[in-house]
């Protein structure tokens, strides 16, 4: 049943990226966007299920999954449930990513991450200083790692919106992921440090 859940979970990042960005709504690439994260989805958790894998591991997987999923459903929330348009406009693009300050990608990725991280893991931790380490340090290294993908990408210079939000959405996984990791790491190295004492 968890293997489906982040099957399903990726595999609707397709349906939401069809539902956010309008030249992917024409039914060919809709059709190929939808079909090709729902086959990556269904076999990244074969393989998830199939294999034994390390914590850290299990917490990234269930932040490409749920986590993903929430970030972008509060990306389409933010823009007012409306696509986004590919106008060949840098003034567009620009805009769209000072939109990433918006409340609802943030809440979308912070909420789906901790039910990911809270119910959906391999290697349940729900107790413990790695437990605590994870609900503070992961959450607010999570938000400074999207801040830092996001500002990277951004670097990148396009006119193209669909190009623009793909790097984006790589860029803040990317942060998300490494952010979540570090401040997990940092945070339980820390309540470690204090309880030695």
């Amino acid at each position: 049943m968890i293997c489906l859940a982040h099957a399903l979970a990726f595999a609707l990042q397709g349906v939401v990226f069809v539902l956010l960005l309008a030249p992917l709504r024409e039914p060919g690439a809709a059709a190929l966007i939808i079909s090709a994260f729902a086959l990556t989805g269904t076999a990244l958790s074969l393989v998830w299920r199939r294999y034994a894998v390390p914590h850290w591991l299990d917490m990234c997987f269930g932040m490409l999954t749920l986590g993903n999923l929430g970030m972008l459903l509060g990306w389409w929330a933010d823009n007012g449930f409306a696509a986004l348009h590919d106008h060949g406009c840098c003034m567009c693009v620009e805009a769209m990513r000072g939109g990433a300050m918006k409340p609802w990608m943030w809440v979308g990725m912070l909420a789906f991450a901790n039910v990911a991280m809270r119910w959906l893991g391999k290697c349940g931790v729900t107790t413990g200083c790695h437990s605590v380490a994870m609900w503070t340090g992961g959450n607010v290294g999570m938000v400074l790692g999207m801040l830092a993908g996001g500002w990277c990408a951004a670097q990148f210079e396009t006119a193209r919106m669909t190009l623009a939000v793909a790097v984006s959405f790589a860029g803040m996984t990317l942060g998300m992921l490494a952010g979540m990791l570090a401040g997990t790491w940092f945070t339980q190295r820390v309540y470690a440090y204090f309880l030695m004492k």
